[in-house]
This record gives C-alpha cells, sequence and structure tokens, in this order.
C-alpha cells in the first residue's frame, strides 16, 4: 500500500515570499496573522498549482480563467526579488538515497516564450531537481523558454563548431546541429558525475556501458548529459500546449529518441542534417546491446515516476478550495463555483453521508436534514427540513425494532444504514407535513455559510468511495495494483465569516470532528496514515483558543495542529510556528494586535471614563 501525502510545499520569490521558504504541513494547519501579511498566499499557491495540473503536467496556467483569478503574472512575482519567475515545489525521495531531492517547478510570463500567445499565464519554464547540496542533480526544461548565454553556455566554442562561425546566440546549451534549427520542445540534463554516485543506491545494475558513453558526451563545462525530446513540428495540431503531456509519456519519448540523444556530435549532426539512416558499424555500434532502454526505464524513470507520484496529492479532487458561498435562493445554478453539489446530489441518500451532515449540523446548533434536487440538469434546489432528528436518532430499542420490521433498515452503534426503502422513509417521515421544507437562504448568513462548507467537506471527504467502487468495478477481472492512499487536502479561508463567537469557536470541534469522522467510518485507516489535511486561514481568536482548549481536555492530539503566525511587512521574521503543548498552551505568543487588543480597547474604556 502506497501512502501520498502533501507533507510540504516550497515556495520562491513568490508573492510575499522573497527568496526561498519551506512549509510543512500536519493534519490541522492554521494560518493567522495581520492582514496583507501572507496568510492566503500559501492557499493561492496550492491553487494555482493544482490547476495547472489539470490537463498535464508540465502547466501552462490561465491566471485569469473560470477557477481561480490568481491576478496579472508580475503580481505572483515577489517584487524585491527583481526576478522574472517564481518557483513552487515539494520534495521527493529516490530509490534509496537517504537525503529527500528539492523539486522545483519554475514559472515564467508567458509573454516570454518566444509564440505570443501564451498572454496572461503562467507558463512551465523548468523542473529542477536538486539534492542536499543545491545541487542540481537533473532537470527539464521549455526549450522556448531557456534562454542561452555566456553564462550558461556548456560547450566550448571553436572554429570547427558551425563551419567557423562567430556565434552570439545560442538557442540549446549543449553542442548539437540542432541549435538554430527547431530544437526539442523540452530538454532533460542529468548530472553525470551525480548520477555515477547515485546509481547503485537507485537500481541494483550497474550500466557500466552506459555510463561510460555518457562521460564521452557529456558537456565539457558541467558534465550534463542533455537530452531533446519532442519535436515541435509535432505539437502545431494542440498550438504548442505542453500542459497535455505526461511525465510517464516523457520516459519512453526519451527512449525512442535514443539515437538521437545517446549517439556522439557526428551521429546526432547525421540524423538530424542529413537524415542519413544508413550508419556503419563503427558509427551505431555503441548504440547496441548497452542496455540503454533498460537504463532510461529503471534510472531516468525512478526520478520522473517519484516526480509524477508526488504530484497526485494535487490532481483531480484531491486539493480542494472551500469558498465561501452565500445562498440567496433556493434555486442554485450549477457551475464550476458550486460544481461540489452534484457530488453531494449524487450522495445524500447514503446513510453514512446522511449521518456526517447531521452530526456536523449539530456541532452547531442546526438540527435538521438537507434536502437537494437537480432540476434538468440546469439547477440545483436547496432545501432544509428543521427539526428532524427524531426520525434519525433512534430513542429506544422498541422505535428501533419498528423502524426495522417497517422500512427494512440496519441499525448500527454509530447510526443506522438504509435499506431499498429510502425513498418511502424519506415520504413517510422527512416529508411529514409537520417539519416543511424552508429555503435554505432564510436561516441567516451564519447558518448558510455552515451549510456550505459542511456540504462541501462532505463532497470531497465521500467521493473518494464512489470513485473507489468503480475502479473496483472496471478492474474486477484483471490484476490488482496495490492500493494507493492518496490524502485529500481541503484549503479554507476565513471560515468565521458571518459566524457568532460561539460559532467560531465550534468550527475548531468541526474540524476535529470531521478528521475523525474520516479515519473511522470512511477510510478506517490508522491515525497515523492522515488520510486528509486541513490548511485554515483564520483571524477568529475563537478558533484558537477552543483549539487549545480540546487539546487540554485530550479530545484532539496537540502534535497534529500546526498553528503559524504571519507578521506585518516590515519584521523581519516573515512568519514562525506557535507549538502547542499537550495542556492547550501555547509556547509562542501573537504579534501586536491579535489576544492584546481586547486588553488594550478595555484600558482605552477605563482612561476615557476618568477623564470624564
Amino acid at each position: 500500500m502506497k501512502n501520498y501525502q502533501l507533507d510540504s510545499l516550497i515556495l520562491e520569490n513568490f508573492k510575499t515570499f522573497k527568496g526561498q521558504h519551506i512549509f510543512d504541513f500536519n493534519e490541522l494547519n492554521i494560518y493567522t496573522g495581520a492582514n496583507n501579511s501572507g496568510k492566503s498566499t500559501i492557499i493561492k499557491a496550492i491553487q494555482l498549482f493544482s490547476k495547472g495540473l489539470e490537463k498535464g503536467d508540465f502547466p501552462m496556467i490561465d491566471l485569469m480563467g473560470s477557477k481561480g483569478n490568481f491576478g496579472e503574472f508580475n503580481d505572483l512575482v515577489n517584487w524585491e526579488s527583481k526576478s522574472n519567475n517564481f518557483k513552487i515545489g515539494f520534495f521527493i525521495t529516490i530509490g534509496k538515497i537517504e537525503t529527500p531531492f528539492k523539486v522545483l517547478f519554475t514559472f515564467r510570463n508567458g509573454e516570454d516564450d518566444g509564440w505570443g500567445k501564451r498572454k496572461g499565464m503562467a507558463v512551465f519554464s523548468e523542473i529542477e531537481i536538486i539534492n542536499e547540496r543545491d545541487e542540481v542533480f537533473c532537470g527539464i526544461y521549455n526549450s522556448a523558454l531557456f534562454k542561452v548565454d555566456e553564462a550558461n553556455i556548456e560547450f566550448d566554442i571553436d572554429k570547427s563548431y558551425r563551419n567557423g562561425q562567430e556565434i552570439k546566440h545560442y538557442e540549446i546549451p549543449f553542442k548539437s546541429p540542432s541549435e538554430n534549427d527547431k530544437p526539442g520542445m523540452i530538454l532533460l540534463k542529468v548530472n553525470v558525475p551525480l548520477l555515477e554516485t547515485y546509481i547503485n543506491k537507485i537500481t541494483d545494475e550497474g550500466y557500466k556501458e552506459v555510463l561510460e558513453q555518457l562521460n564521452n558526451i557529456k558537456t565539457t563545462k558541467k558534465n550534463n548529459w542533455w537530452v531533446e525530446c519532442y519535436d515541435e513540428n509535432d505539437f502545431h495540431e494542440i498550438d504548442y500546449d505542453l500542459s497535455r503531456i505526461k511525465l510517464r509519456d516523457y520516459v519512453n519519448e526519451i527512449i525512442e529518441d535514443k539515437y538521437l540523444n545517446f549517439g556522439d556530435y557526428k551521429i546526432r549532426e547525421e540524423i538530424l542534417l542529413h537524415d542519413d539512416t544508413e550508419f556503419d558499424e563503427q558509427k551505431y555500434s555503441i548504440l547496441k546491446n548497452t542496455g540503454y532502454d533498460a537504463f532510461v526505464k529503471d534510472v531516468i524513470g525512478s526520478v520522473i515516476f517519484e516526480i509524477d507520484d508526488a504530484l497526485k496529492v494535487f490532481r483531480g479532487r484531491n486539493i480542494v478550495h472551500v469558498a465561501y458561498q452565500h445562498f440567496n435562493n433556493h434555486l442554485i445554478e450549477i457551475s464550476p463555483a458550486n460544481s461540489y453539489l452534484r457530488s453531494v446530489f449524487d450522495l445524500q441518500e447514503k446513510a453514512n453521508f446522511i449521518e456526517f451532515i447531521y452530526d456536523s449540523l449539530q456541532i452547531f446548533g442546526i438540527d435538521g436534514i438537507i434536502n437537494i434536487e437537480q432540476h434538468q440538469n440546469s439547477f440545483f434546489e436547496l432545501m432544509f427540513m428543521p427539526k428532524a432528528s427524531r426520525y434519525i436518532r433512534v430513542a429506544n430499542k422498541e422505535e428501533e425494532e419498528a423502524l426495522r420490521k417497517e422500512f427494512n433498515l440496519k441499525i448500527s452503534k454509530f447510526n443506522f444504514s438504509f435499506g431499498q426503502s429510502f425513498d418511502k422513509f424519506k415520504k413517510e417521515y422527512l416529508e411529514d407535513p409537520n417539519n416543511k421544507m424552508v429555503n435554505i437562504a432564510d436561516l441567516g448568513k451564519g447558518a448558510a455559510h455552515i451549510i456550505g462548507i459542511v456540504l462541501n467537506v462532505a463532497s470531497i471527504l465521500f467521493i473518494d468511495k464512489k470513485e473507489k467502487y468503480l475502479k473496483e468495478q472496471l478492474t474486477n477481472s484483471r490484476n490488482k495494483k496495490p492500493e494507493q492512499i492518496i490524502q485529500k487536502t481541503i484549503l479554507i479561508e476565513e471560515p468565521e465569516t458571518f459566524l457568532h463567537p460561539s460559532w467560531q469557536a465550534r468550527l475548531a470541534d468541526y474540524f476535529i470532528f470531521c478528521i475523525n469522522f474520516y479515519r473511522i467510518k470512511v477510510t478506517r485507516k490508522q491515525a497515523e496514515e492522515q488520510p486528509i489535511r486541513f490548511i485554515i486561514e483564520t483571524h477568529s481568536v475563537y478558533l484558537i483558543q477552543k483549539l487549545q482548549l480540546l487539546v487540554a481536555r485530550d479530545k484532539f492530539d496537540a502534535e497534529a495542529i500546526d498553528i503559524l503566525y504571519f507578521n506585518d511587512n516590515d519584521q523581519t521574521e516573515k512568519c514562525y510556528k506557535i507549538p502547542m503543548r499537550t495542556d492547550g498552551i501555547l509556547e509562542k505568543g501573537f504579534g501586536t494586535g491579535f489576544y492584546d487588543e481586547t486588553a488594550n480597547l478595555t484600558a482605552d474604556i477605563l482612561n476615557a471614563q476618568k477623564l470624564n
């Protein structure tokens, strides 16, 4: 069983964060602090990166698209850094190498890609895999954005190259006949000395012949083996959209282009310029029987597949932003902003799902059942039936037995699960005239906001069960792969909006309830597997204080909570972690204006009274 988790995020020159910053994640992550201090920056970075992976693995992100307004590219780059790019990354492990590697995705302004078709986009520029000594082990580059100059050219210019012409500009950094003649769209480089150091910890095979040839063809200045893949002529039909390419397909492309990428300069010249495939034995013998194909799959594939696996936590519904939604009508148009309602509609007759919704609302004192109807595939109708709990909770054994006999209900210690008579149950009980449905918008902004959060989170926590069932149906007769647990990360900004202080405090109960419910009833996995994470940006003192109380009462583990405080921009320390003890006491204080603001106002009031 393989477990994929979003354990950390690396940001470099992204918005308020100058230079490189690493953020580690826990089960429950609380970000608080001053306004405009960068609390929501981490959430925005995760959103943006996840959006870029919707089609493939080399992101080209429409910053003003329908799934998130991220602003202008220049607004995303930290202005103090004087940089023309920003980076988002994470860590991976490779083979048996003990120290993890950084994986950094660099994004540049789409206007600089040379084609003039990427205006308003953040475009994939490069992926670099960096060891603990900040050495680039290997990298993958968008050749359209790779600017080569005297500082990063990797071979010595001599009179024999390009017929002795003076060269002032280079298309690619390594010596190749394809220079100025349509180089591959995606370049790969591998540092050969580092490869020789790591190879015994990546594979049991030595690949002696391969390493010998790589040493023969590596660049003279930086000892890199360069590969160029994907002829740009093949991409006219898809408008040069690299974001459609998958990393796993890239491995196959490297293998298919082996004569081009594994041969020396003369062989490359024959292939690219002369198109002469009639090589004599001396020219192509070095390409035969060296184990090149196996090497690419075994070694290069190990690196690329680790990146691909790490990206799983960013794809699909594994990263979800729960945005505030104000219900002003019981008819809600189906749109990307509320697409979660489709999942809720499909799941609302499942017993565990009903139980989760009901118990979540009970935390806030909202007693009732939500009913969702779909109208002609264009609208959802959201109604609420208050005080329906007497039909959900069984008061005694006699009532339990009556329900079981009449409606074929299976009652468990958690609650119950419906048999095939749900429609009858709904008709006889939920549509009882004494419990009339009301418009959710009529409950008030606070209650509507909580219902929106509860429904959205519920759609995330339960959707994987549906997906797992469909996969089992499709692969019933095939060899099953080891089960994968892909962690879900839920991003919520200012959940306290429109909430009374007592409900703000209850948000702490709700988030902990979600984590425990998902562990026990949905995945039935051990706590250390951390199947979900919450990243919450908040200004609510009450939420944080309630978390302290719950930890002190031994309702949740202090080690599973990270509280990060963000300072004003004029502070030297951008943000810092506030550890919590097992008794709920915080080991560090908050910045000015947080807990102490009430005390300051009280003192001002008393002083004003004395003056009067």
